[in-house]
């Protein structure tokens, strides 16, 4: 009995203490509000006399009309703090505040009826007068960071009442202070109390304060966290009264929203969403938060159809999203989060536009027909509702990959994909909603039954015998509503027929192929290959039935040979699988040269994109599936075929420049294949596969470069690949000529046969490469391959005579002294040919390698070959030299005497013709 005195007591004191601050303020108010009327009184200029006869005085004291006058300039200035004042357009014009006519002439009615009123969300008053001047929307009360910078007491304030009913009702409870109806019926006087207060400020001053508006803001928060707790804390009230006060209460707080302005509007609704978080309790069953919360999203949606604000629907749909996740943390009550999030995604559908059957149709009317015009909105609620929708599908996909129950799967997953599918069949503003949710909800299916082995492969969890059939029973459902979905919109004669029939035909393949992979221990390999065949089949013949040539037949051909791509993969060996989807090719052609179609040449280059990295990197990443030759010869005629069939420029252009791909593919192969007894892959790097390596890359490499030209949205990427295989072959030779080098490695075997040997593929091949590099590679990079082309040249000329004399490269053999003489030979003959041809053809850097060369060899004849001979030999070894030294210096000054004398005759002769 004390405690409950103790605690009206407090009550009492703190009424009487709001009382008191509340009398003070008003006090000091109206006397700044006289000293301001007084001194604008004395600024006004005097009134010119007029001939017309002034109406008589009302009958009123001097005291009513200060006080009248004083109310509106206490609006005025409360409205000045809520919007800044336009300068006045000239200097003359009178005051827009007051009327021309003196304040003694004016009755109450005509200052309370000329008092502005401006919309707390920035909206322009209702019947304004032609001199008042009013703000604009955004400058009235800004609800962005400018605005919590600036009334940022505003916003602790009204959150600290929230706060303080909240947790007086804690406190009470856990205290034992008075009972639970007592604690109830206080807490709902207190936020009524608020309320009324804050309504009354409102009228009485005739403006929308913010600070008025936050303190009905935190009554909001008092009164949801009350009855919330009578039902949630302690039972009191059975559930559809208390729902049925949450739903007043939120109706009541979003009407005052309209009327006290945005600060109310976020106050109350971020408090609504919070106020079951503070007050806790530890009930298994959050289903009747789950309504509250709902009760909260309708409220707030049924205020945006009135006040159209972009943080109001991020704050509405973050507090929907945010309780579905807190559901998710504490793994309560999940039975209801597919029923939670469906009725979520209906409150966002009805009510901002109150179209409750959701057959409230709704155009599209791009401007043109463009990619950008399509992706476009009318309006920002359009693009708001479709984000919203999508956010809640992405919330359901993650509730089914993180927690898949098979049991129940039908009636928890599938209502929000049916009301999805529903009202995209009106609201052409939804028309991506359909693919979007496809793809979303398929993808949650696989991503629940991928685990990480201890590998770091990703494999399937393999489902029991029971949830495969509950998993079958979903995806049969799934595919009926969207093929349903197709069909009526197809017969209604929508505005995307391709779009939505592309779904249409695409879903059924995409479920054969997820039941295939997750529940396809219930039947054989050979009923899901001939079901998904079936379907390919039957797309490809209704294409061929259809007489109109548009992109919809285009989408049945692609879904046709979907469905036959499905089956190769289901049915087939890894090692005829490539040569089954490359048949796809021809087909793909041969239409496509029928009917020319964007589609059809984009799904052609992706096949055979995907068939051209398979083949090029099996030896590395898919080691464990077998290649034999006929798939890189098959693929080679295939694509051969389909560039003959074809005629366009730009895809046979395209297609010969695969062909060519494929074709060093199969050259490479063959030669691996003659050279490993059959055995395409050996997995160990050696000396003939790093061989083998440079030759493909570098030729790839200017296959690419070759493609780059031919391509049309991917020549940056066929130049990079270009790069970067021409820079693996360059590396790969480099190691050929240090760790792998015969000369240096003992255990590498070469063929005794003369030049037909390793050295020829290994050192001879890549000088090819280099030469084509140089010759037609980019300009930046020629001088570079030229380069290499000659140190290239003179490192395999140089190994090919050691492995003439001694049959091998070791360096354990001793070297003869016609061998060294014939290094000497092959060097000066090499630097001979670079000089004259480089002064013949003016090429600069071969004639400055030749000289390199020549000097080089010049030292090694006078410092190694003659450091032994003696006699005779020595004096013709120098004669020798010193000869063909003459002899190369006389064949360089004839040629250069002759190449002046043609210049002068040619200029002396250039007057003449003209």
């Amino acid at each position: 009995m004390y405690d409950t005195w103790l605690v009206m007591a407090v009550v009492f004191f703190l009424l009487m203490l709001s009382s008191i601050v509340l009398s003070w303020t008003n006090f000091f108010t109206l006397k700044k509000l006289q000293r301001t009327l007084a001194e604008l009184q004395h600024q006004r200029p005097p009134e010119h006399t007029s001939h017309v006869q002034q109406p008589a005085r009302p009958q009123t004291s001097q005291t009513d009309t200060q006080a009248d006058l004083a109310t509106q300039l206490s609006a005025k200035m409360a409205a000045s703090q809520i919007a800044t004042p336009e300068p006045p357009a000239t200097a003359t014009e009178p005051d827009a505040d007051f009327d021309t006519a003196a304040p003694e002439t004016r009755s109450v009615e005509s200052v309370e009826s000329e008092t502005p009123t401006t919309d707390p969300w920035g909206a322009s008053p209702a019947n304004p007068k032609p001199q008042t001047q009013v703000k604009p929307a955004e400058d009235a009360t800004p609800a962005g960071q400018s605005s919590l910078k600036a009334n940022w007491m505003v916003w602790l304030g009204g959150l600290c009442v929230g706060l303080s009913g909240i947790f007086l009702a804690r406190y009470s409870m856990e205290q034992g202070l008075l009972g639970p109806q007592a604690r109830i019926l206080l807490g709902i006087l207190l936020g009524l109390g608020l309320l009324v207060a804050a309504e009354w400020f409102r009228r009485k001053t005739n403006t929308a304060y913010t600070a008025v508006a936050a303190l009905a803001g935190g009554a909001s928060i008092v009164l949801y966290s009350v009855i919330l707790s009578a039902l949630h804390l302690y039972q009191l009230w059975p559930p559809m009264l208390v729902f049925a006060l949450l739903a007043l209460v939120s109706l009541g707080s979003m009407l005052l929203a309209v009327w006290h302005g945005p600060v109310l509007a976020l106050i109350g609704i971020t408090g609504a969403y919070l106020v079951p978080l503070m007050l806790g309790g530890s009930g298994s069953d959050l289903l009747p938060v789950l309504i509250y919360v709902l009760i909260i999203t309708g409220s707030s949606l049924f205020l945006q159809r009135y006040v159209q604000r972009s943080w109001l629907f991020v704050l509405t749909l973050a507090g929907t999203l945010s309780w579905w996740w807190l559901l998710q943390l504490s793994g309560r009550s999940l039975e209801w989060t597919g029923l939670y999030l469906t009725l979520s995604a209906y409150l966002f559908l009805s009510i901002p536009t109150l179209n409750f059957r959701l057959m409230q149709p709704t155009a599209d009317q791009p401007r043109r027909r463009s990619i950008k015009a399509f992706l476009r909105f009318d309006s920002a609620s359009q693009q708001h509702l479709f984000i919203g929708l999508v956010l809640i599908t992405l919330a359901q996909a993650i509730n089914i990959a993180l927690r898949p129950d098979w049991h129940s799967a039908l009636w928890y997953w599938t209502p929000l994909l049916l009301l999805l599918l529903f009202a995209s069949r009106f609201n052409e503003s939804l028309k991506l909603l359909p693919w979007s949710s496809a793809l979303l909800l398929f993808s949650s299916l696989v991503i629940a039954h991928l685990h990480t082995d201890w590998q770091f492969g990703l494999v399937f969890r393999p489902l029991l015998p029971q949830q495969q059939l509950q998993l079958l029973q979903l995806l049969l459902l799934w595919t009926l509503a969207y093929g349903a979905q197709a069909f009526w919109q197809l017969r209604s004669h929508c505005r995307y027929p391709a779009l939505v029939l592309s779904l249409g035909v695409l879903t059924p393949l995409i479920a054969l192929a997820l039941a295939w992979q997750l529940a396809g221990n219930l039947l054989q390999d050979w009923f899901w290959s001939a079901a998904s065949l079936l379907c390919g089949l039957a797309y490809i013949g209704r294409a061929q039935l259809r007489a109109k040539q548009d992109r919809s037949r285009s989408w049945l051909i692609f879904a046709g040979h979907l469905g036959y791509s499905l089956a190769a993969v289901i049915l087939l060996e890894p090692a005829t699988l490539t040569l089954a989807l490359a048949a796809q090719v021809v087909s793909l052609a041969w239409l496509h040269q029928q009917h020319p179609d964007p589609l059809l040449s984009g799904v052609m280059k992706a096949l055979i994109m995907l068939i051209l990295a398979r083949l090029t990197l099996q030896p590395w990443v898919l080691q464990q599936y077998d290649t034999s030759l006929l798939s890189y010869g098959g693929c080679l005629a295939l694509v051969l075929i389909a560039s003959r069939i074809n005629r366009q420029d730009i895809l046979s252009r395209w297609l010969e420049g695969a062909s060519l791909h494929l074709l060093v593919l199969f050259l490479a192969m063959l030669l691996r294949y003659w050279l490993h007894d059959g055995a395409l892959f050996i997995h160990h790097y050696s000396f003939t596969e790093a061989t083998f390596n440079t030759l493909i890359w570098g030729s790839i490499g200017l296959v690419y470069y070759y493609r780059s030209a031919l391509a049309e949205n991917t020549h940056a990427l066929c130049l990079f690949a270009s790069r970067l295989l021409l820079l693996a072959a360059v590396l790969n030779y480099l190691v050929l000529l240090t760790s792998l080098n015969p000369a240096f490695n003992p255990r590498i075997d070469l063929s005794s046969t003369p030049i037909f040997n390793g050295l020829l593929l290994a050192y001879g091949a890549p000088i090819l490469i280099f030469v084509l590099a140089a010759r037609w590679y980019l300009q930046e990079y020629r001088t570079g391959f030229w380069g290499l082309a000659g140190i290239g040249s003179w490192i395999f000329i140089t190994l090919e005579v050691r492995h003439l004399w001694q049959g091998s490269l070791s360096t354990d053999l001793p070297m003869q002294s016609g061998e060294l003489y014939s290094y000497s030979l092959v060097w000066l003959l090499m630097a001979a040919s670079a000089i004259l041809i480089g002064s013949l053809r003016q090429w600069m850097h071969l004639y400055q390698a030749g000289m390199l060369l020549l000097l080089i060899t010049i030292a090694k004849i006078f410092l190694i070959d003659m450091s032994d001979l003696i006699g005779l030999l020595r004096v013709a070894s120098f004669m020798g030299l010193g000869l063909c030294l003459l002899g190369l210096a006389f064949v360089h000054q004839w040629m250069s005497l002759r190449r002046s004398a043609v210049s002068e005759l040619s200029e002396a002769s250039t007057p003449t013709n003209r």
